[in-house]
């Protein structure tokens, strides 16, 4: 209940479990780019790990964002989490912090995406709207 297992899919064996969440289930999960970071999401916030070697290492804990959708820059800066109250939130990675809130939707966001190039970020929601923003800052 709230682990995430991370597996390597050649050798078909876990390499490391990340300890998520007490109570709730994870509901969103995404690697950086580079497979070096893990970002999991749900009900009691979000989850940042750096992993290495298949090893748990240090991050971070956003436990005030119920996260529905998490997605990483492509150079791997920023976290982009789309949030179950409707704003968009991206978190410095390196920092931890808040680098900005987006009032995106009205409703739920189910849906965050970057850009290859890191210059546009989309978020979708339960509004029924598609919503893009210079992801450039």
């Amino acid at each position: 209940h709230g682990e995430v297992k991370v597996w390597n899919v050649a050798a078909r064996k876990e390499t490391a479990t990340v300890r998520a969440f007490q109570k709730d289930d994870v509901r969103c999960l995404v690697f950086s780019s580079d497979g070096a970071s893990i970002a999991a999401g749900g009900p009691s916030g979000v989850k940042f790990r750096y992993l290495r070697a298949g090893l748990e290492k240090n991050g971070f804990d956003a436990s005030d964002l119920e996260a529905n959708a998490l997605a990483f820059s492509p150079d791997g800066k920023r976290l982009a989490v789309g949030t179950q109250d409707g704003p968009v939130v991206l978190l410095d990675t390196a920092a931890g912090k808040i680098e900005a809130t987006i009032k995106a939707h009205e409703r739920p966001v189910r849906g965050v995406a970057f850009s290859p190039d890191g210059r546009w970020l989309v978020s979708g929601g339960f509004d029924h709207l598609l919503k893009l923003w210079n992801g450039a800052r």
